[in-house]
């Protein structure tokens, strides 16, 4: 069963804001555009008052992704290429994806879905978690920048999938990936005049759903004037939603 989970941010700042969605935690030193914690949801500005608020949307719905990256010159990574497959069944009995390379170059990546005659598939048996493995012709030290992991549907285009959690590939791995329904929001602003240009993030709020109850949990916050995210009601505890802010997430 498919439970969607609901993030509502109401800003109260006093001043417009943006606020950004990721699946891993923000760090104001690293770019936006950090293919490895890359932004899943943005809302427009905002002004600030009582009614202004967005609400992010999110599933337990999830994909195996492998895709390969570039670096810029200024150390901005994006992913140039991806492919997904799911959405992936969670152990115990969970899905099994296996990794090779076009014509086992070792370079180009691509889903190896060739069966093993008279072998069984294999399953992953850790609960609540998928397997992407790797196999040996990949290259040592990954000169193709290829990278596995996590996606989830686009949330402006529900017929591509994104990825949302990646990391480095190396040969012959098996890579257990548990996904947990926790997510990292931040207030956002990027201003510009004919002398500066002004980008600041705030501290990071973490939404918990590991332990909410019921097919639809949700979380409303409010941003307020002192740069904090507080709980914009106490129904959360109540329902098993746990979260912190400017806290150590990792």
């Amino acid at each position: 069963m498919v439970t969607t989970y609901a993030i509502t941010v109401s800003n109260q700042c006093n001043e417009p804001r943006a606020f950004l969605l990721s699946f891993s935690p923000f760090n104001n030193s690293t770019p936006l555009s950090n293919a490895t914690n890359p932004i899943y949801q943005q809302s427009p500005i905002l002004e600030s008052g009582p009614h202004s608020q967005t609400t992010f949307s999110l599933t337990n719905e999830y994909f195996a992704v492998y895709g390969t990256m570039s670096t810029t010159q200024v150390g901005n990574v994006h992913v140039t290429s991806s492919n997904s497959m799911g959405p992936v069944t969670l152990g115990p009995n969970g899905t099994y994806a296996k990794l090779a390379t076009i014509n086992g170059d070792g370079v180009d990546p691509a889903w190896d879905t060739t069966p093993s005659a008279g072998v069984e598939p294999k399953t992953t048996a850790a609960p609540g978690a998928f397997t992407i493995e790797t196999d040996q012709y990949l290259k040592p030290g990954n000169p193709n920048n290829i990278y596995i992991g996590l996606g989830a549907r686009d949330p402006t285009n529900p017929n591509r999938v994104v990825p949302v959690t990646t990391f480095a590939a190396e040969p012959q791995t098996k890579n257990i990936i548990t996904p947990v329904p926790k997510y990292y929001v931040c207030a956002y602003y990027h201003g510009e005049s004919a002398t500066m240009v002004e980008t600041s993030m705030s501290d990071g709020l973490a939404v918990d759903f590991s332990g909410a109850k019921g097919s639809n949990p949700q979380a409303s916050f409010v941003y307020n004037k002192d740069g904090k995210f507080v709980p914009a009601d106490d129904s959360m505890t109540a329902n098993g939603v746990k979260w912190t802010f400017g806290q150590d997430h990792n």
